[in-house]
């Protein structure tokens, strides 16, 4: 076939591939410019009615048009044509790898790659399903990701390969349909020749489970229902592929809809499990700054202990959510003027002749900013306070040492008194654009987004080509919920600056606001591989690899994020965000010892850290050892009193030692400060049940389920709450929702049977 023209225009390039049905070729299009290249599928019907063949061409070949023309991942339908007694389909030509190629490449997915993959190839059927039409063959080689854009695209429908199979009558037996799929993929009613829309949920699922396990199809057909042995996910994401996967149609999720709703739920899950409860803050952005991480990730260490709280029935069983995946915070050390050894050799000849003559006052000052600027580089901030703090009072008026102190500030959380120094660097500099830009950053960490947004702007007026404003206002972007700005944001940070990888990250944040999770993970991906190359050239750079540590956190690879912080470690063994990284690396990995080891150490460093002193505590409590647990969240909650997740930690430390009078009032304290934290109130909420306050724990798991409405542990704990109360009637029902919400739920599930048993 190849060189042959078909349809008096598409030239055979070479053959892709083919079966019983038909051949597939790559052609170009000898009659428009540039001879773009195409997809001719051949198709020879196996039966001498020509004409029954030839109607159910032309109506398939109209489905697959309008499927087409609707969504950009699927293949459009140019033409269609006979030529001697054979079908031919002229189609997109999707240059790409294959998702089996892919796997192949990869050997397992994680699981953030496989949620991905769910949402894109879900979001495409979706759209086939609601044309009432049944794919019947999705398998890892009929998805190919778009090497121009990324995006996953779904290819080979099986009404195609219908047309070749058909026998006389125009209708399907039992032996076309199987034809026209896979076995490994195909769930029984398929294979018993009747498909259901929910048989290409089937077949998605062992797709993605297929991806986690890296396991051949056929072995994975004997051991389906063991899958979750071979790999370590989630339980929400293990619930709802096994969901997907049920034998019988019935009891499988019945609609795509109903698969994205859980798939929904899972991801709104984690997303609140590593922010703080504030009701009011939104996640955010780059590896390079202390304060995202600090914020989103790593300070937020209440989830894993809050889930432990979570009772379904009268007897208050544990029901286990999720670990969230705690990450380093990699502080930003001042940018700027960097302090090397032949400064010393520079200044100390300086401060020689200055005594000869006793000058050395003049000096002093630029000694002790340079002093203070390399304490900060080294990640020294309380150091750098003091210094900064001695320079101011021997010069007030320096604009520069007010800029300073502020970084110091900033890094040690201080905000309000950050934003104070570098209000009063600005009295004395008002247009220096790096002082502008730090005050947008503080702003942003106070939650004054549109603030933060004007002095970023005020910074660019001062200095046009300033990736770090634009930077600045994607973050601020992000804070208002205006995802698509913040990403033209970070699109002309990058443009100005091509290799920072943190502004990369920081899109990557953004882009999963906007549920465009496979674009975020190739970004994550892509700054990895600018971070490896930098390190590369300079691998003594400490922040670099815990920058890297962050960026790979997102991507779930735990392992090497532990390799990058003993990268930095082996550098600098007391570099205290290193030793917070390894620490979150270790706990996320289920080595607490070393991990309670790592942050000791980064506490011996810094003993007035108290988001380090958090995550010590929640590990501590983990461990079961309550008493030393609470006593380091008592330790957090002295520094910063208003750290809302230090005092819901501590409630539920106090709820699992049995002090639940205690642990009210410490679920009190966090909705002072954080009025609409849900969590708080679930903490409350069975605290109050325990000690038989039942009337006041409905009230309090009415106003969490107001707050959050899809989280199933809010439902379940409010059904056994109804329970206590005799409401059995409303009790069922919220057992219901509770177990709509999460069909695994198993808990809730034995509860609602025992509740139904009694009635």
């Amino acid at each position: 076939m190849q060189g042959k023209i078909l349809g008096g225009r598409y030239k055979i390039i070479r053959r892709l591939g083919g079966g019983g049905f038909g051949q597939t070729y790559l052609a170009v299009d000898t009659q428009l410019p540039g001879d773009p290249q195409c997809v001719v599928k051949q198709l020879k019907p196996q039966t001498a009615d020509l004409a029954t063949a030839r109607r159910l061409f032309d109506r398939e070949a109209t489905t697959l048009h309008e499927l087409g023309q609707g969504h950009d991942q699927i293949p459009r339908l140019f033409a269609h044509f006979e030529e001697n007694e054979e079908f031919y389909l002229v189609e997109d030509y999707y240059e790409g790898e294959t998702l089996g190629e892919e796997i192949q490449r990869l050997h397992r997915f994680r699981e953030p790659q496989a949620i991905a993959l769910l949402q894109d190839i879900l979001s495409v059927l979706k759209y086939v399903h609601s044309h009432n039409v049944i794919h019947r063959d999705i398998k890892p080689s009929n998805i190919i990701r778009r090497k121009g854009d990324g995006k996953l695209t779904l290819i080979d429908f099986g009404v195609v390969k219908l047309i070749g199979v058909a026998n006389l009558s125009g209708f399907h037996t039992k032996a076309e349909t199987v034809a026209v799929s896979t076995l490994g993929y195909t769930p029984p009613e398929q294979q018993n020749g009747h498909p259901r829309l929910n048989s290409d949920i089937y077949a998605l699922g062992v797709t993605v489970i297929k991806a986690l396990t890296g396991k051949d199809i056929k072995d994975l057909q004997m051991n389906l229902h063991n899958w979750r042995e071979q790999v370590q996910v989630s339980d929400e994401l293990a619930g709802i592929l096994d969901h997907m996967v049920r034998l019988d149609f019935q009891q499988r999720y019945q609609s795509v809809e109903e698969v994205l709703r859980d798939l929904e739920a899972m991801v709104e899950a984690f997303k609140q499990t590593t922010q703080v409860r504030t009701g009011v803050r939104e996640p955010t952005e780059s590896a390079t700054q202390v304060r995202e991480t600090e914020v989103r990730e790593t300070e937020v260490r209440a989830t894993q202990a809050r889930a432990t709280q979570a009772r379904a029935t009268q007897a208050q069983e544990t029901a286990l959510r999720p670990a969230p995946t705690p990450v380093s915070r990699p502080e930003a050390p001042i940018k700027g003027f960097a302090f090397k050894p032949w400064h010393v050799v520079a200044i100390a000849g300086v401060a020689a002749a200055a005594a000869l003559f006793g000058g050395w006052k003049l000096y002093e000052p630029y000694f002790y900013l340079q002093q203070a600027k390399e304490q900060l580089v080294k990640y020294q901030p309380e150091k750098a306070l003091d210094t900064f703090n001695r320079l101011i009072d021997n010069k007030s008026n320096d604009a520069a040492a007010w800029r300073g102190r502020g970084d110091a500030l900033l890094a040690l959380a201080r905000y309000e008194s950050a934003l104070s120094a570098y209000d009063k660097a600005l009295q004395l500099q008002p247009k220096d654009a790096k002082t502008l830009n730090k005050k947008g950053e503080t702003l942003y960490e106070l939650q004054r987004y549109q603030d933060s947004l004007d002095t970023h702007e005020q910074a660019l007026k001062v200095t046009e080509n300033n990736p770090e404003a634009w930077y600045g206002k994607g973050r601020a972007f992000i804070g208002l919920k205006r995802y698509e700005d913040a990403l033209a944001a970070f699109d002309k940070a990058r443009e100005m600056k091509p290799q920072s990888p943190s502004v990369w990250y920081s899109k990557g944040i953004a882009l999963e606001y906007l549920n465009r999770r496979s674009e975020a993970l190739k970004i994550y991906e892509e700054a990895v591989e600018t971070y490896d190359e930098q390190l590369k050239a300079n691998p003594n750079n400490l922040k670099w690899w815990v920058e890297r540590g962050s960026v790979l956190s997102k991507l779930g690879r735990f392992n090497d994020v532990l390799n990058s912080a003993e990268k930095a470690l082996k550098v600098d063994p007391d570099f205290y965000p290193a030793l917070v990284l390894k620490g979150n690396a270790l706990r996320v990995t289920g080595k607490a010892d070393e991990a309670l080891q790592a942050y000791n150490k980064a506490m011996e460093i810094r003993p007035e850290d108290y988001m380090t002193l958090h995550n010590r505590g929640t590990l501590l409590a983990e461990k079961g050892d309550f008493v030393q647990g609470i006593k380091s969240f008592d330790k957090a909650l002295e520094i910063r009193s208003s750290f809302s997740p230090a005092w819901v930690d501590r409630g539920i430390a106090l709820s699992q030692n049995n002090q639940q009078k205690e642990a009210i009032e410490s679920f009190d304290k966090a909705l002072r400060y954080a009025p609409k934290d849900a969590q708080a109130l679930v903490g409350r909420g069975i605290s109050l049940s325990a000690l038989n306050r039942n009337e006041e724990a409905l009230a309090a798991f009415e106003q969490a389920k107001e707050i959050e409405p899809n989280d199933p542990f809010v439902w379940a704990n409010r059904a056994a709450v109804l329970e206590n109360l005799k409401r059995n009637d409303e009790a069922l029902k919220s057992y219901d929702e509770a177990i709509r919400l999460k069909p695994d739920f198993q808990s809730a599930i034995e509860a609602r049977q025992k509740l139904r048993q009694k009635l």
